[in-house]
């Protein structure tokens, strides 16, 4: 057994593959940087080599260590790891947490100084007050070379800001995603209720848009930031109206706490999280998919599975059906298009089955609301 803890096999293979990764070391001309020239088999060796050694890091940082290797003939995966600890500025890679503040560009004219969801506390912040308290530059530096910077504008938006523990900023990040997303969803949900848009172009319908940078500072004096790959929306801030602010007050204090595994406060979080990524999709069917996920979770007691007719049946139940408005040869033609789409890629989705699903799910969601307490457990 290595100093890891690995079998010997795994350790003979994982020696091979960082020789493999190795040999496609390349140095650029222009400002002789080393790095690794990628291909696809490269990724899928990372890959590999990062399951076998169970590293909590960025593949990025194994590319790293691996083109800061000098002499083959000394490797070893005790110093592989400790090129790895140098990158990544861990003490270690699996058992050191790391607490974080992440602060986040909020899109919405929210008059609270903080809003709790799912046991986490998100501060609210103007801009004047993260100047005060915080770095405005984040940068990120390799082998004394600056080769990432950003920085926190003055922007016309709030800021929010919690705090997580990763060990690195991602997967800090990652653990405070869902309930980001579950924020952003209470939001969508009440100021959305209940409305239809009909769209000229891909867009996406989200009031609250995913960041497209957050910035995370660490209880050991590190700084980053994180950059997404979102749809950019040249719009000011939205405002809550006070129905709209009633309807989130409401929700957001049934779902302030951390909630119970298989309880209806984790069925409810998990789709109105899916409600926000729903009309975070630019493309219709998209949209449409996330939809219909709802009426999956909202239909059975087993989030991984079940007959598309017992979910038909809870769609219908919540259309409240009167004498001559029946609206069971409609959902057929629903769950058809739907599975056309995930089983032949064919897309005839169009805005109306979005809306009519939309508003179908908000239904459903109120439902589920009121009747929270008869219905305690998702095995009820």
């Amino acid at each position: 057994m290595n100093p890891i803890g690995m079998k010997r096999a795994d350790e003979e293979q994982a020696l091979q593959l960082i020789k493999n990764i190795f040999e496609k070391k390349a140095i650029s001309k222009t400002d002789s940087f080393i790095g690794i020239q990628y291909n696809p088999l490269t990724i899928l060796e990372n890959k590999v080599l990062k399951s076998l050694l169970r590293l909590q890091c960025k593949e990025t940082h194994i590319i790293q260590s691996i083109a800061s290797i000098e002499d083959l003939s000394t490797l070893n995966l005790a110093s592989f790891e400790a090129s790895l600890k140098d990158i990544t500025q861990s003490e270690s890679l699996r058992d050191k947490l790391t607490n974080w503040k992440i602060i986040i560009p909020f899109e919405i004219i929210l008059k609270k100084r903080h809003v709790s969801v799912n046991g986490l506390d998100f501060k609210i912040l103007s801009y004047s007050k993260i100047k005060a308290e915080y770095p405005l530059e984040f940068n990120r530096f390799y082998k004394g070379k600056l080769v990432a910077t950003s920085k926190i504008e003055n922007r016309q938006c709030k800021y929010l800001v919690v705090e997580s523990t990763g060990y690195s900023l991602y997967r800090a990040w990652k653990a405070i995603e869902p309930t980001y997303n579950l924020l952003r969803g209470l939001l969508d949900y009440a100021i959305l209720y209940n409305t239809w848009k009909i769209l000229s172009m891909p867009q996406v319908r989200t009031k609250i848009p995913h960041a497209q940078t957050v910035y995370g500072i660490s209880s050991v004096s590190q700084i980053g930031f994180l950059d997404f790959h979102v749809q950019k929306l040249s719009r000011k801030p939205s405002e809550i109206n006070p129905e709209a602010k009633q309807k989130f007050e409401k929700y957001s204090e049934v779902l302030r706490k951390k909630h119970k595994k298989n309880s209806i406060n984790e069925l409810l979080s998990d789709i109105i999280r899916l409600y926000n990524q729903a009309l975070e999709e630019d493309k219709l069917y998209y949209g449409f998919l996330k939809f219909w996920q709802i009426a999956e979770r909202i239909a059975i007691t087993n989030p991984y599975g079940t007959s598309n007719d017992t979910i038909k049946k809870r769609i219908l139940f919540f259309t409240q059906p009167t004498p001559g408005f029946d609206l069971t040869t409609y959902v057929d033609d629903l769950s058809k298009k739907r599975n056309e789409l995930v089983h032949r890629g064919i897309d005839e989705i169009e805005e109306n089955d979005f809306n009519i699903l939309k508003s179908i799910c908000e239904v459903a969601i109120e439902w589920l609301f009121f009747n929270r307490r008869v219905i305690k457990t998702i095995n009820h």
